[in-house]
């Protein structure tokens, strides 16, 4: 097959910047509180194509234990300053721990220092509408003139709404750095086909934009001129959080959620059990299900949780695979039939499982990803 040339970014980049590393990678999101997870992913990350973004405050000892493990793909840290406050113009990153204010170079040079392959911003949660707070960050991060950073803009979901969007595009314009976008919402931050739609416009508008934190917008973002992007390896890292909202809507142990690879989606597992209550549910053959079926995931338990997340990670990590196995021309179409083959898997699982008409409709990206020309 021929392939097209990719095109570059709009933003000016050395054929040896560090960033290349990161050239179309799905990175997994995921938390740093405890060792287990990250560790168990690890054996399911592609390291041709995949890599991790580490959350929270202990991100940097699990990023230590990786590489002493062996694990030499890409790893990036999240320090997460976005879920405890609000960006203002004068100040839009944490700088350090609250009592000492440190530079924001020093900030990303303790990032490489650890072991990241890339720094990323500290930036805190930029709330919709706030142009001063936004260009805040591109601009602090520009001065810095580095090649190896990017500037992490934590946004809430209303910036793809109108008349944000328009700001935020003339923004990036502007100031023309190597930056990641992550979207805050309550919810799925792209719940709706106008979402959907402009984030990818956005991507197609500024070759080399990345996504983080999401779901398999993560895909469609790479197949429309995304640097790299990232996927939360639970539902807690597949979107940002709104700091200003009551903390207690994120607490609670719940049961998993599981990814239906026919479906391209997550479902909570025990809407799964209710649904194949009087039915026996579809087997999984991967190395983690071993056929086991995949309504099985009920209890709110750490073991059930890395199970559901090492599943995804084997399915999505696939997928990946033959992301990289089309040639570039033609990934916008094996996209776009992977997407309408998603979506056909809907009316599939109806019309086996009567009971499975619940799991409709289907996320409204998807609909749009299914839909759109390729």
């Amino acid at each position: 097959m021929g392939g097209r040339k990719r095109p570059g970014p709009w933003w000016a980049q050395a054929a040896d910047a560090p960033l290349h590393a990161l050239d179309g990678r799905v990175l997994t999101h995921v938390g740093g509180r405890k060792r287990a997870l990250p560790h168990i992913l690890s054996t399911q990350v592609s390291p041709e194509h995949g890599g991790f973004v580490l959350a929270g405050e202990h991100a940097r000892t699990r990023l230590a234990e990786l590489r002493e493990e062996g694990f030499e793909a890409p790893i990036l840290l999240d320090t997460g300053g976005y879920e405890k406050g609000v960006a203002s113009f004068d100040a839009p990153f944490e700088y350090g721990d609250g009592l000492h204010r440190v530079p924001l170079a020093e900030l990303l040079d303790a990032q490489l220092d650890a072991g990241a392959t890339v720094a990323l911003t500290p930036t805190l949660f930029v709330g919709a509408g706030d142009l001063g707070a936004l260009v805040s960050a591109l601009s602090a991060t520009a001065r810095l003139d580095r090649d190896d950073t990017v500037c992490l803009l934590p946004l809430h979901f209303g910036w793809l709404r109108p008349p944000h969007y328009a700001t935020l595009r003339q923004a990036l314009w502007d100031i023309r750095i190597p930056t990641a976008l992550m979207l805050g919402a309550v919810r799925d931050p792209l719940d709706s086909w106008g979402a959907a739609r402009r984030l990818r416009a956005l991507v197609e508008s500024f070759p080399g934009l990345s996504v983080l934190r999401t779901d398999l917008a993560a895909f469609d973002a790479l197949v429309h001129g995304a640097g790299f992007a990232s996927l939360g390896a639970t539902s807690a890292h597949r979107h940002a959080w709104i700091p200003v909202l009551a903390g207690d809507r994120r607490m609670g142990r719940r049961p998993p959620h599981v990814y239906l690879p026919e479906l391209f989606t997550w479902k909570d597992g025990r809407s799964l059990a209710v649904v194949f209550a009087n039915a026996a549910a579809p087997p999984c053959s991967c190395p983690v299900c071993q056929g086991r079926r995949l309504d099985r995931f009920t209890a709110s338990s750490d073991r059930m949780a890395h199970e559901a997340a090492a599943h995804a990670q084997f399915h999505l990590t696939g997928l990946l695979g033959e992301f990289h196995y089309v040639e570039p021309a033609y990934r916008a179409a094996w996209w776009h039939n992977r997407c309408r083959d998603s979506l056909a898997g809907y009316r599939r699982w109806s019309s086996r499982w009567r009971s499975a008409s619940s799991l409709s409709p289907a996320p409204s990206a998807l609909r749009f990803w299914a839909a759109s020309s390729p």
